[in-house]
């Protein structure tokens, strides 16, 4: 399963390594796509000298545009530049927006989960389980947000708080192998 923002391993001779979904193609509503679907994604890494080069994001970064000048508000595209400045390392501006679309849209778990997320990556970990734990009022078995959580709380040494999380991801998804290696650790 894939989402917005999915690291993906490249399989093919393009010279990509890894790509950064910024969009699952198939209706405004479709936020997780599977194998045969269609995605939007900028490369991440690169072999040198490939096809593929990383600064290949002008296409993305044109598309956003287009979107947002027929609608300024459409959240889809708002959210997806979001991404592209976090990958650009812009994580400041990215907070930013994702706060005022917290406020403009409270009851968005999408919304809520990214700016906990790009908290948990500036270093603002309390900021991050704040709208994380905001997620599972709304939707308690967000498994993105509980996993997050472990990480958060793993990163605050609190171990106990941590597993707790990861368990509970683990119910829901018990097949996932990364959360079964945080366990381990």
């Amino acid at each position: 399963m894939v989402q917005s923002q999915t690291v993906l391993v490249a399989a093919d001779n393009s010279g990509a390594k890894t790509l950064y979904v910024i969009h699952v193609y198939g209706g405004s509503k479709r936020k997780f796509g599977s194998i045969g679907d269609v995605v939007n994604a900028v490369v991440k890494a690169a072999i040198p000298h490939g096809q593929v080069k990383e600064s290949d994001m002008v296409k993305a970064k044109e598309q956003i545009a287009k979107a947002k000048d027929l609608k300024p508000d459409y959240l889809e595209a708002i959210l997806q530049e979001v991404a592209l400045n976090e990958k650009e390392g812009n994580l400041e501006e990215a907070a930013k927006v994702m706060e005022k679309l917290a406020q403009s849209y409270p009851f968005n778990i999408d919304v809520l989960f990214q700016l906990g997320r790009i908290y948990f990556n500036a270093g603002k970990v309390d900021d991050a389980i704040t709208q994380f734990d905001r997620v599972l009022i709304l939707f308690p078995n967000h498994s993105n947000s509980l996993y997050s959580l472990g990480l958060a709380y793993q990163k605050k040494g609190d171990n106990a708080k941590a597993i707790s999380y990861f368990e509970k991801v683990l119910e829901l998804n018990p097949g996932n192998q990364e959360v079964k290696t945080k366990l381990i650790e």
